[in-house]
């Protein structure tokens, strides 16, 4: 699979892993959408073609869709729902205040187990007082009405599960918080549990259509310029001059023209569709990381690691002087290059213990997040986060 399509798709992949779903039906929705997911990633080694597929095979709504229902029933397992506790009510007009709340603790002890559900915690612990503040059930049910006491175990739970994550997650990478933001918005500002659902639903294709444009503008395209500008042009133009052997500058010469005429395409096209230029990616804190071979070294993107920033400056001086004015490929041979490029070759044994590094700085920064230290509890056969 191309490694470029490969990184793009693992977010997709594993945006599930936060949600404790236990529904059978939900699991295999899920596995059904990996799998269409991974068999449209491997039909393609062009990165721009797949976009182009992924971005009219609806599989962006059926992810949101999905995480949508994983978020639902995560919550929804552990509650028991108004309805059912007012068909209890129905049954037994004599029941206490205290009996009533009482249905709510076993919900609530599943909930107090995990350890990161404070919100939750905090909105069944209300319910509970209400047996504190009347001994008339009818009084009680005007208070959880009228307070949304009910509405907030969903609403609460739901922010405990979304929290997490963005605290997580880059900030700047939209396209993956995109949906927990929603989410958190949408469970302040909602005051019921139709409210929350139309809010959650009213424009998935919208929502669909955000991200996918979001990850060309700042991902796609950053990284197909990035690998066009070092792995194609300068290195060409480096066995060019080095001439170790006649294949391999004819191979430097062929790669030269190849990323000339890509490149310019590509301005061309963020031009044309987003009214974008270059300077407009290199001066974007999102498209930034990716124009320098982002790569993610926890699985949220948290922390990256990157090329220099300085090859900026680079990349823009050949994008100015070669590409833009059209000069020839004999011409760029010639021309000397002014500012520095910092893209030093590694090895692979290099590459692997300087990344070893990075994770464990990586680890240093995230270790405190409520999402990895619940994962690790888990991990580690665990269920209580406090453990």
């Amino acid at each position: 699979m191309n490694s470029i399509i490969k990184t793009n798709i693992e977010p997709f992949l594993n945006g599930f892993a936060a949600y404790n779903i236990q529904d059978n039906a939900l699991k295999n929705e899920i596995e059904v959408f990996k799998t269409k997911l991974i068999n449209l990633a491997e039909k393609h080694d062009d990165t721009m073609a797949f976009f182009t597929d992924f971005a009219s095979s609806g599989l962006q709504l059926e992810y949101t869709n999905l995480i949508m229902k994983a978020a639902s029933a995560t919550t929804n397992q552990d509650n028991i729902s108004a309805e059912n506790l007012n068909k209890v009510n129905s049954q037994n007009q004599k029941t206490s205040v205290k009996d009533f709340v009482a249905n709510y603790k076993d919900s609530y002890n599943t909930v107090k187990r995990d350890g990161y559900r404070k919100r939750a915690e905090a909105a069944y612990q209300n319910i509970f007082n209400v047996a504190n503040r009347t001994d008339d059930i009818i009084d009680a049910q005007i208070i959880l009405e009228k307070e949304r006491l009910l509405y907030k175990i969903v609403s609460e739970d739901i922010l405990d599960i979304c929290l997490p994550i963005l605290e997580a997650s880059d900030p700047l990478q939209e396209n993956l918080t995109f949906t927990s933001e929603l989410l958190k918005n949408v469970c302040q500002k909602s005051s019921c549990a139709e409210e929350l659902y139309y809010n959650t639903y009213n424009n998935p294709i919208a929502t669909a259509k955000f991200k996918t444009i979001w990850q060309i503008k700042h991902i796609i395209i950053p990284n197909l310029l990035s690998i066009n500008l070092f792995i194609y042009l300068v290195k060409g133009k480096k066995w060019i001059l080095e001439w170790e052997s006649d294949t391999k500058a004819q191979k430097g010469l062929e790669n030269m023209i190849l990323a000339k005429i890509k490149l310019k395409k590509i301005l061309d096209f963020i031009n044309d569709n987003f009214k974008m230029t270059f300077n407009d990616i290199a001066n974007n804190e999102s498209s930034k990381p990716w124009l320098l071979s982002a790569k993610n070294i926890d699985e949220l993107g948290k922390v990256k690691i990157t090329w220099s920033d300085k090859n900026i400056a680079a990349f823009k001086e050949i994008i100015d002087r070669e590409i833009l004015t059209n000069l020839s490929i004999s011409e760029c041979i010639k021309r000397k290059q002014v500012n520095q490029f910092y893209l030093s070759e590694i090895s692979t044994f290099e590459e692997s213990n300087y990344r070893r590094k990075a994770e464990i700085k990586a680890n240093e920064i995230t270790s405190n997040f409520t999402y990895y230290k619940y994962k690790d509890k888990i991990k580690n056969g665990l269920t209580n986060i406090n453990n």
